[in-house]
């Protein structure tokens, strides 16, 4: 019995460390929020059955929240990119969350591409909504957040290179 629990310990100790490796810690945000995992295979392209649409070795994480002030206007997005496909067209050209399902493709609700610095390959700000309903729907767990999803595009792929639902 002991050497099971111990297995079952190890195992879930080991599980738990790779998450903390394949997950990189988000900035910590005062607020409500909801997180997406962004990758390639994620994508919607225009042809049906070619897989992936967008970069098949990106990968990137999200955080898209509001500020902890009643009423807020406004949504932010904190994104760190794990890898994104090398060499020529790999520069990013828009940052977004897109209203649409998983399997959609949808118009952009929200522009963070001003925020994103290739340089570290991270993205942390806010743009005004305009109404507290509109970034209600989007961070509230549980609300309408799954009917939206982050999309980063590239030269290579403008449709979008690494696209994650919000959950």
């Amino acid at each position: 019995m002991t050497m099971i629990r111990r297995s079952m310990t190890l195992a879930a100790t080991a599980a738990l460390a790779v998450s903390m490796i394949a997950a990189p810690a988000l900035a910590a945000h005062e607020g409500v929020g909801v997180e997406a995992e962004l990758t390639g295979f994620n994508e919607v392209g225009e042809t049906p059955g070619r897989s992936p649409a967008g970069d098949a070795s990106g990968e990137a994480y999200a955080l898209v929240y509001a500020p902890d002030e009643a009423g807020t206007t406004m949504l932010c997005l904190d994104l760190h990119v794990e890898r994104l496909q090398n060499g020529k067209g790999s520069t990013v050209t828009g940052v977004h969350v897109h209203e649409g399902t998983a399997g959609e493709n949808g118009p952009v609700v929200a522009n963070f591409t001003a925020f994103y610095d290739p340089a570290t390959r991270t993205l942390d700000g806010c743009v005004d909504m305009g109404t507290a309903g509109a970034v209600a729907d989007i961070v509230i767990p549980g609300r309408n957040a799954d009917e939206y999803y982050v999309n980063l595009h590239t030269e290579r792929h403008p449709g979008g290179a690494v696209r994650g639902q919000l959950d």
